[in-house]
Parts: structure tokens; sequence; C-alpha cells
């Protein structure tokens, strides 16, 4: 599960930065109070929920699985 975590968290950070979008704008999008959350998940020191694993996959126009499986 960790590997998991990790290609999730990089591919979370890598997909923002292409899109040009701050840890805060990603917050304000997810509806989040704080980029800390974000921070977080691109650490790998929290998993994202299913409803934002959604929304990320829809965001950055990428599969689920490939969002939580592959190095992108």
């Amino acid at each position: 599960m960790k590997t998991e975590i990790i290609h999730i968290a990089n591919n979370i950070k890598k997909l923002r930065k292409k899109m040009n979008l701050s840890q805060k704008d990603l917050a304000f999008l997810l509806k989040l109070e704080s980029n800390s959350t974000v921070s977080g998940y691109e650490s790998g020191k929290w998993y994202p929920p299913l409803d934002h694993v959604i929304i990320l996959s829809k965001l950055f126009n990428v599969g689920i699985e490939d969002l939580i499986l592959k190095k992108l």
C-alpha cells in the first residue's frame, strides 16, 4: 500500500504543477479550508479520500487507477 501512496502523492504534485496550480488553488478546488491537506497528500502523509481522488482524476484528466497506481 505504501508504494501506491507514493505514486498518488507524486502524481498529484506533478499534475498540479503541470496545470500551473498552487497548493492553495488545488485546496480551493477540493473545497478544503487549508492547503496543508494538499501538502499532506503530496508528501504521502495522508491518502486522499475517494471523493477527492475522483475530483483529482477528473481535474487532471487521468483514470483513477492511473492516478493511484502508475508513475505518471
